[in-house]
């Protein structure tokens, strides 16, 4: 029972960490911080769907 709630304690803290940006990965050690690709355009959903 303690494992699985250190289980979902972990998953909670990791989730919220990549939610932050991960801003303190051990490879994102370079002068800027990693960033997504920028999402790719869609066009806007039609008002009548």
């Amino acid at each position: 029972m303690a494992a699985k709630y250190l289980v979902w304690l972990t998953g909670g803290i990791v989730a919220i960490w990549l939610a932050l940006g991960c801003s303190s990965l051990p490879y994102s050690n370079n002068s800027r911080p990693v960033e997504p690709p920028p999402a790719p355009e869609q066009p806007p959903a039609p008002v009548g769907s």
